[in-house]
């Protein structure tokens, strides 16, 4: 019978291969021609972007190059800047297709644009700004970072950079909006809408495309082994080649051409990829694939079953008396079953009454039937249980229910009953309170459908179910209070922000919950826009802190432990506020994360606490400062005690021996040695800012002027001076020599920190008013008041200072140079306090260093304060001279001085023992008294001595400097003083002044 079947079908077999087969071939060979079209589709479109962008940048980098270069500086006055916005206005409208064009001055404004609406916005902020002012080079079209615009989701920039007339940055030049001119140029060669083209760095990042898609932005193609590492210039071939793309499991087929500027160069090369998903190209061939298919599917389907009941009819034919037998014996068969079937189903239904009983008995629910045409209800037990009746005390009638429903809930029940018996509603659900037993309410779920009988009963049933549902509302109702509790106080926190987000299963999407009506306060966004789009929170985070953020994240997720974050957000008005939030995540059921957490803006106590740590390290800074010169003072002045003694008997000896005498000229060593010691301690007096000055009103300007030569042959050859003066300059009270050194120490340190570079100091002046706010960031002293400045900027572009570096530039013997031998800039600074003023430094390494000096403005014209006055060699004098010193070595030397003189000579070792001296002796004629001395100090024994005698006339004695003494005993009647260590000349010259008066 085999053999029969197969040469019966043998020949309907071979036909259907033989069908199938030509199609195959057919379908084989479209699929190769679509895709080799395809692939020269992709390649000329690749080309066609490159050869079009490339000469467009081009051109508008000329374009603006050229503008700006033809205005007569860089610093041009306004009508420059309108004129170069003229033309670039006229050049965007006469060229169509290039991109927006701009200038930016140092500063991030926008001072030349094509673009109006552009003028005077800032771009400082912007990260390529950043970048490129710290890495200036003109010669070199940077492409910068993809970034968010208002006008488009990723856009990035080309831009050239600016450098003024000595070099320094002054200004970017920007080419704009290039993602809009790149789509408007794909939107007119794009040939298929489901093309995607994107820009790629050199180094493999995409970092832009069109249409967009944010998931490739930052994808790198050199990992994902789809990306040629050669750059090619853009007039050479594409590449075009098949595989896998964007991190999809989608073969595309892919087209790319390197985008390389050579004059000027690109910092970096920008890559055209063309690509298609192979789903797409073959489209319509999978679609006539599938067709053929088909069709062959079903012509072998219609052919197998036409042999199926060809066949079957035979064995129907044969097998016809079997086939009858089986049919009787089946009908037996049947009857028989269709009892166990009956008895089965009689069991089932019995054990399914009894399953409902429970059922309802635990879901606390009830069955009612209602005769709308007799108006009788039927109740079941668990109905009367769960309204705590017996079955005789429950009513049975519509009427009576009724009555036992809540007042307020009548009406509403009665309306879902019309409602659902008018058609309106689909099905009768209500909910309503009804009386207990114990005159107490309980809520009702109840649900039914209408049964309609047959016309002998002709009458119409209302079936349901009835649940108790008491405890659900009242839990709802507690929720419903909670929750608004919770949102009454999580508005009124006055700093704070509670939120619920949903991040989804993997933690990626954010969807927010619940947020606080606060946020429009703290954030300036409102909470129903939150709720909507959870980004537009995001994305005020300041992008630096999104990684450490994120870290933090991850950790709480992976232990599931709460997190605490301190973050910035940039507000819609540009302010930037710190935010701290604590947060803690969770799993729901459905394996969703969620987040609860708590944001407080802690902007105000970031600040005061970095208000504090400035405060504090300038406090510390200042009370080493104040220790090392109130120790350099106490040296200072037993030096110039031990100097005065040394002096003195060299000088007397001198005097004494004579000019023959071999020792004279060891003598005259002695004194030039102690001389030189004494302008060490009046460095070390200088730096604790008790130096002697001689003061005069002096003309900073002029000042500055005279040593304009002097600075000049003092700096560097490749250091160039320039001098910036404010004409309308007020006096000062100061010493001249000591501000001298002052200028000419600042002066070199500038052009050292230059070093051989080419560079620029320069010197302004000028005057301010200095009030609390303004003198607050300035080395902290005591004597600093309120009032009008003259101030002096030294300024260099140098080297400049680290911040440990600067930290340590007022210590003793500091230096950046070579092993330290001097006090430096610490004397600097004692200068400076001495003369009531302040000095402020700002430095940045590799940007230069700018000091400033502040110095008390007088008002009063310029004038010598002290002259030297000369008497004769030989004079001499008489009298009785009180002499006061602790210091018995100095008693001793300056006695013999005074004698020397002329003059009878008394001492006294203190203030005390100079009183009571004193008072034994009522023919004193002066006094010489020391200033620094113990049990009673030179101060408070002058103003004992004046009360003896208030026309004694007194000399002060001591290492500290005039102009500090005479502010002590200001108005006081100080006859005199002479600063130590002192000679035998000065001592006569004040000894003279006092007896002439």
């Amino acid at each position: 019978m085999i053999s029969n079947m197969i040469k019966r079908w043998m020949p309907l077999v071979v036909t259907l291969l033989v069908f199938g087969g030509v199609i195959t071939y057919f379908q084989i060979r479209d699929y190769n021609h679509i895709g080799i079209e395809e692939k020269e589709r992709l390649t000329k479109l690749a080309d066609i972007i490159g050869k079009n962008l490339v000469p467009q940048i081009l051109l508008a980098d000329r374009i603006i190059t050229n503008v700006i270069y033809t205005l007569p500086t860089w610093k041009a006055e306004n009508d420059g800047f309108k004129r170069a916005n003229h033309e670039l206005k006229i050049i965007n409208d006469t060229i169509n297709g290039i991109p927006p064009l701009l200038v930016m001055d140092a500063n991030g404004t926008v001072i030349i644009s094509s673009s109006p609406k552009l003028l005077g916005m800032n771009f400082a902020h912007r990260e390529y700004f950043i970048t490129a002012k710290k890495n200036p080079n003109p010669n070199i079209i940077q492409v910068s970072s993809p970034f968010k615009t208002v006008l488009n989701d990723f856009a990035f920039t080309l831009l050239r950079t600016i450098k003024g007339a000595n070099g320094e940055f002054a200004g970017i030049v920007v080419v704009t909006e290039v993602p809009e001119y790149f789509n408007n140029l794909l939107d007119s060669v794009r040939h298929s809408p489901d093309v995607l083209t994107s820009i790629t760095h050199g180094d493999g990042k995409i970092f832009l495309t069109s249409p967009l898609n944010e998931n490739l932005i930052n994808m790198d193609l050199a990992k994902q082994g789809t990306f040629f590492t050669r750059h090619l210039d853009s007039g050479q071939a594409t590449t075009v080649f098949t595989g896998f793309a964007y991190a999809t499991e989608d073969k595309c087929i892919i087209a790319q051409s390197s985008l390389q500027l050579t004059a000027p160069k690109m910092d970096k090369p920008l890559v055209i990829g063309v690509t298609r998903k192979l789903s797409a190209v073959y489209a319509s061939w999978t679609r006539a694939t599938f067709i053929f298919s088909g069709l062959y599917g079903v012509l072998i389907v219609v052919c197998a079953l036409g042999m199926i009941i060809y066949q079957r009819r035979q064995l129907l034919y044969n097998n016809l008396v079997t086939i009858q037998e089986a049919e009787r014996s089946r009908y037996i068969s049947e009857i028989t079953i269709s009892k166990l079937i009956l008895e089965e189903r009689m069991l089932n239904l019995q054990l399914s009454e009894e399953q409902l009983s429970l059922a309802l008995n635990a879901s606390k629910s009830g069955i009612w039937d209602w005769n709308i045409k007799t108006g009788k209800v039927y109740f079941d037990a668990n109905y009367f249980t769960l309204a705590g009746y017996e079955p005789d005390e429950f009513p049975h009638s519509y009427d009576e229910w009724e009555k036992r429903v809540h007042p307020d809930d009548v009406v509403e029940a009665r309306k879902a009953i019309e409602d659902y018996m008018t058609g309106t509603r689909e099905s009768y659900d209500a909910e309503f309170r009804f009386k207990r037993k114990d005159d107490t309410w309980m809520w009702i779920r109840t649900q039914g459908k209408f049964f309609e009988y047959d016309e002998n009963d002709s009458s119409l049933r209302f079936t349901g179910m009835h649940t108790d549902i008491t405890e659900s509302k009242e839990a709802e109702e507690i929720f419903h209070e909670s929750e608004t509790r919770l949102s009454l106080l999580s508005d009124n926190i006055p700093d704070g922000v509670v939120y619920q987000v949903d991040t989804g299963t993997d933690g990626t999407h954010r969807v927010f919950t619940y947020i606080s009506g606060n946020v429009e306060k703290l954030h300036g966004i409102s909470k129903e826009s939150v709720l909507h789009n959870a980004m537009m929170l995001y994305g005020q985070v300041i992008e630096e802190d999104i990684p450490r953020v994120a870290e933090l994240e991850a950790k709480a997720i992976a232990s599931m432990t709460p997190f605490r974050a301190e973050m910035r957000f940039r507000l819609p008005s540009g302010e930037i506020r710190w935010k701290l939030f604590t947060s803690a995540p969770r799993r729901l059921d459905n394996n969703h994360l969620i987040w609860d957490g708590i944001g407080i803006d802690i902007t105000d106590r970031n600040l005061a606490i970095e208000e504090r740590l400035k405060i504090e390290q300038q406090l510390l800074h200042a009370q080493k400062l104040e220790s090392l010169g109130v120790m350099a003072g106490g040296i200072a002045h037993d030096f110039n005690n031990i100097l005065t003694t040394i002096i003195g008997n060299a000088e007397l000896a001198l005097v004494r021996m004579k000019q023959e005498s071999p020792g004279i000229n060891n003598l005259r060593k002695i004194e030039q040695a102690a001389t030189q010691a004494a302008e060490l301690a009046k460095q070390m007096l200088a730096y604790s800012g008790k130096g002697k000055f001689v003061v005069e009103n002096i003309d900073m300007n002029c000042l500055l002027e005279e040593m304009l030569h002097l600075l000049e042959v003092s700096i560097s050859k490749k250091s160039t001076l320039r001098l910036n003066f404010d004409p309308n300059l007020p006096a000062i009270e100061a010493d001249a020599t000591q501000i001298r050194q002052v200028v000419m120490n600042l002066v070199i340190n500038a052009s050292e920190a230059i070093g051989d570079n080419s560079g620029v100091i320069s010197i302004t002046t000028g005057c301010r008013e200095c009030d609390k706010n303004y003198l607050k960031n300035i080395w902290l002293d005591e004597n600093i008041k309120e009032g009008p400045y003259v101030y002096i900027n030294i300024a260099d572009t140098g080297c400049g200072m680290s911040r440990d570096t600067l930290a340590k530039i007022f210590d003793p013997f500091f230096t950046t140079k070579f092993t330290g031998r001097g006090l430096g800039m610490a004397a600097v600074q004692g200068i400076i306090k001495g003369h009531r003023g302040a000095i402020t430094v700002d430095s940045e390494p590799g940007k230069g260093t700018t000091f400033k000096i502040l110095l008390p403005a007088s008002g009063m014209p310029t004038a010598i304060v002290n002259s030297d006055s000369h008497t004769a060699d030989d004079w001499k004098g008489e009298g009785k001279v009180l002499l006061v010193d602790d210091e018995e070595t100095i008693r001793d030397v300056a006695e013999e001085m005074l004698r020397e003189f002329g003059f009878t000579t008394i001492t006294a070792y203190d203030g005390r023992d100079a009183i009571k001296i004193f008072k034994e002796n009522s023919d004193v004629d002066f006094v010489i008294l020391d200033l620094t001395m113990p049990n009673m100090d030179g101060e408070q024994c002058f103003y004992e001595l004046r009360k003896l005698n208030p026309n004694i006339k007194v000399i002060v004695s001591s290492g500290f400097s005039e102009l500090e003494v005479t502010q002590k005993f200001a108005g006081s009647g100080l006859a005199g003083f002479i600063q130590k260590p002192y000679k035998l000349s000065v001592l006569k010259e004040a000894i003279q002044k006092i007896l002439v008066v």
